[in-house]
């Protein structure tokens, strides 16, 4: 369920991440790597 959960709140973070730019894409970098999302 928790993969599940994680991938498609991936996804959404990545598709916002585009509109919002390289900034946000760092951003999700920092999220990715550490591997908690939104904690």
């Amino acid at each position: 369920m928790r993969a599940a959960a994680d991938s498609h709140a991936r996804a959404s973070h990545h598709r916002a991440t585009y509109s919002l730019g390289a900034s946000r894409r760092f951003s999700i970098a920092s999220y990715d790597s550490n591997g908690k999302g939104y904690g």
